[in-house]
């Protein structure tokens, strides 16, 4: 056993040994996240009783001289109580002063260290760092002295646990994490404004006093001089690794505590305040989310991630932390330190104004007399069977539209409602989230033809029950109970109905559960976009023969068809004339509905290639509703942007779709890439980043950020996206023209040419879009073959050709750079 490793097994059996037995395990956990094999010799050593501690400790290796002081042992005026930790800078007693008759901290320095100059100049400096601070959240030191040949400090006695110790295993309660969050960095803060950095923030350099209040321990890796809050780029050193340990500053290592140490630190490069920021970030995150931000089976893959990888967004972890706490911590622990925030107190600033956005936002509803925001969270499914899954989402949609046409109620988008699934959150982060004042829930069982519902309306700042009802009835009396339900929340809140006040709120457009439950499900399933479209289709197919007058129905059987092409999933000649002939069904069977005045804009846009009837209807479906995102998004990209070139235009549509359903990955998604088209770079891919966040199983997020990132310039990172969305799709047609294009412009011909081939072999086997041969041939810098592909698409008219041949977007300019394209696609080329 390596003297360092010793000295780690000791420091964690000490502190083990302060915990109570069952706290022990959660304790080791958190301090070996990344070497199960010490947390395994560590509890080996607790379970051996006295006789074996004894034994470790009698048995060090030579290189350790065994310095402890028993109970009773005497520095000058000071006797020794216990031991409270160890650590590669000395050891901590808990010691009586005699003189003044209290209990002090010492902190020892052993006696080898003592004996070489750089460490004892080390060690007094952290007295004068610690001294020359004056902070109710740093401990205070008390003086320097040396005793019997020994170097120690007495330091204030902070009776608690360390924040490791400390820290729940599902992470803190928000309220407990600001109240010691904020000092924290108030505390890093003033250190810095002195000039001081740390450079070894951890949980186990961080005390939680009885009474709650938090300080920050230990500077003794301390550096002074160093208040530019700018960090500098020195010279790398070559750095070994112990997980869990103190790495120290010697020839050719680097300082710190690896899982919380800032890439610039790991790479032995001079560091400043904002590696502090990195630090204590990582902390916060494991504050905020029980676990660390970073991990890996041993030291080389931890390192790894700390340099490269991106941490796990924290409302993943744990659904109930506020988003824009999120967005601070990954400001904290952005790789460059340049992209981290200036100072600490600008941290802290960041995290109080959080605080006080979260509590006015709760004030403000608790003080509003009229509750005018709600969300309609998903119905939970109590029966047995998983079919009835769709059958609770589709009530929950039918409230959702009920409510929305109530005068003065703002009711928060299905996408958004639905990001709550099956997830348990305090109902403050829901409204914060939402911006809601009220959230309704409920739950749906059906046993046969019996159905039983219960809904509760609940106020987000108390979680008051505001109103609650439980409706046993037969399963056909499904749309009155939902009628009912939007009426007493109706009167509950106190708003008016736009029209008579007897109106019905849910106006069913189908009286056939069955084709209900089968439209439902239909949505769910066209919603997942890919392979489940098929699904879709035959749904809708099933609920309109059932009852061929369901226009919703045949509004979602017209999607699915217009999809299916547009995806490149069937013929255009096959699919589009259905999709057109169902639009128009919906429509003449309600022509008040939105959902079918969309359906027949882009039926008639992808499919019949009219571009004043799309313009019509998409006008129509958003003036019938304008909430409906789809719409919004249809008529903002493939409308405007694609058809047309309106493209700030097009961006600005998308934006209003993606401001009414804030958490919505599909609103993201299509939002980033008009931004994108539209110049504006940066942003674009920002809000495709979080699409994939909101929604990481999202091919169509996966794409839509591929995509972007191509016309940002981003080649190599497109591509890296563009493989991930290439495996989770099964290799689709997009994404394969997508990456071919990509690798051609990082300087890869052979890589595109081989995705051409492969695309071509598939087309023997089933329809591959001719557009998109025609892109990946031109990739390949197959001119010729592209030219042919082309005119193929336009003489099928390939919906891809309104999309991917569009001349405002940059995939095709190899195409339409050459004269023979105008010959059969002239109305698309550069003006």
């Amino acid at each position: 056993m390596t003297p360092e490793r010793w000295q780690q097994i000791k420091a964690l059996l000490y502190q083990a040994q302060q915990l109570a037995p069952e706290e022990r395990t959660g304790f080791l956990e958190r301090s070996c996240p990344s070497d199960r094999a010490l947390q395994k010799e560590v509890e080996t050593l607790l379970g051996s009783g006295d006789e074996g501690l004894s034994r470790f400790l009698e048995n060090s290796p030579r290189e350790v001289t065994r310095t402890t002081l028993g109970p009773g042992a005497k520095l000058g005026p000071y006797e020794v109580c216990s031991l409270l930790g160890a650590g590669g800078m000395g050891e901590v007693y808990r010691a009586r002063d005699s003189r003044l008759r209290r209990d002090v901290a010492l902190k020892v320095l052993p006696p080898e260290m003592a004996t070489d100059p750089n460490r004892l100049k080390r060690f007094q400096r952290e007295a004068r760092a610690v001294a020359a601070l004056n902070h109710p959240h740093i401990v205070t030191i008390h003086s320097v002295e040396e005793a019997d040949g020994r170097h120690f400090l007495t330091m204030e006695l902070v009776d608690g646990v360390a924040l490791s110790q400390f820290l729940p295993r599902e992470g803190l309660a928000l309220d407990k994490f600001y109240e010691l969050a904020i000092p924290l960095a108030d505390a890093l803060a003033a250190a810095h404004e002195k000039g001081i950095v740390h450079r070894d923030l951890k949980p186990a350099n961080i005390m939680v006093d009885n009474r709650g209040s938090v300080k920050i321990l230990d500077f003794g890796l301390a550096k002074v001089g160093a208040a530019d809050g700018i960090d500098n780029a020195g010279s790398r050193r070559r750095a070994s690794f112990d997980i869990g340990s103190e790495i120290q500053t010697q020839a050719g290592t680097v300082m710190g505590t690896l899982p919380y140490m800032s890439p610039e630190q790991i790479d032995g490069r001079s560091v400043g305040p904002r590696s502090d920021l990195f630090s204590l970030g990582a902390v916060f995150y494991e504050m905020a989310a029980g676990q660390p931000p970073f991990s890996g089976e041993d030291a080389s893959a931890l390192v790894s991630s700390i340099r490269e990888a991106s941490t796990r967004p924290v409302t993943e972890v744990r659904a109930d932390v506020p988003l824009g706490l999120e967005r601070i911590l990954e400001k904290c622990l952005a790789k460059d330190p340049h992209e981290r925030y200036g100072s600490a107190r600008d941290l802290s600033e960041a995290l109080q104004g959080l605080r006080r956005k979260i509590a006015f936002a709760q004030g403000a509803m608790a003080d509003s007399a009229v509750q005018d925001s709600i969300a309609v969270l998903p119905f939970t499914n109590m029966s047995s069977d998983p079919e009835n899954e769709f059958f609770a989402d589709g009530i929950t949609e039918e409230i959702i539209n009920a409510l929305a046409q109530i005068e003065q109620l703002r009711v928060a988008a299905r996408s958004s409602a639905f990001t709550f699934k099956q997830k348990h959150i305090d109902l403050r982060i829901i409204g914060e989230r939402l911006n809601v004042r009220s959230v309704l829930t409920g739950s749906v069982r059906r046993v046969g033809r019996r159905l039983r519902i219960t809904a509760q309306l609940q106020d987000v700042v108390d979680g008051c029950q505001l109103w609650s009802e439980r409706y046993d009835r037969n399963v056909e009396d499904v749309f009155a109970i939902q009628d009912e339900i939007a009426r007493s929340i109706r009167e509950r809140l106190k708003i008016t109905f736009r029209g008579t006040g007897h109106a019905t709120l849910v106006k069913p457009g189908t009286k056939n559960v069955e084709a209900y439950q089968l439209y439902a499900k239909g949505r769910a399933l066209l919603y997942r976009r890919g392979g489940a479209i098929v699904g879709a289709v035959q749904c809708f197919e099933q609920a309109v023969a059932i009852d061929c007058d369901y226009a919703l129905a045949w509004a979602g059987l017209a999607d699915s068809y217009t999809t299916l092409g547009y995806y490149g999933l069937a013929r255009p000649e096959a699919s589009m004339p259905k999709g057109m002939e169902a639009a128009r069904r919906a429509v003449a069977l309600d022509p008040t509905l939105a959902e079918a005045h969309n359906a027949l804009a882009m039926a008639s846009l992808m499919g019949a290639w009219d571009k004043p009837q799309a313009k019509r209807e998409f006008l129509q479906a958003i003036q019938l509703n304008p909430t409906y995102i789809q719409a919004r998004d249809w008529y903002g990209l493939f409308y405007l942007q694609f058809a047309e070139g309106r493209l700030d235009e097009g961006a600005e549509q998308a934006k209003l779709a993606f401001v009414s359903d804030p958490l919505s990955s599909y609103a993201h998604a299509i939002y980033g890439m008009t931004c994108a088209f539209a110049g504006r770079k940066e942003e674009g891919i920002e809000v495709s980043r979080r699409a994939v966040e909101l929604d990481p199983d999202s091919y169509l997020a996966r794409f839509a950020l591929q995509f972007v990132l191509h016309a940002c310039g981003k080649f190599e990172e497109s591509v890296s996206v563009g493989e991930s969305a290439l495996a989770m799709s099964g290799r689709h047609s997009w994404s394969m023209a997508t990456l071919a294009v990509c690798v051609a412009d990082l300087g890869k011909p052979a890589d595109a040419d081989a995705i051409y081939e492969e695309m071509l072999a598939r087309g023997r086997r089933q329809y591959v879009p001719p557009a998109l041969l025609g892109i990946a041939a031109s990739a390949a810098a197959r001119q010729d073959q592209a030219l042919a592909h082309a005119r193929e698409a336009y003489r099928v008219r390939d919906p891809h050709c309104e999309i991917f041949l569009s001349r405002y977007i940059d995939f095709p300019r190899r195409l339409y750079s050459d004269p023979r394209f105008r010959e059969f696609g002239g109305h698309i080329t550069p003006s």
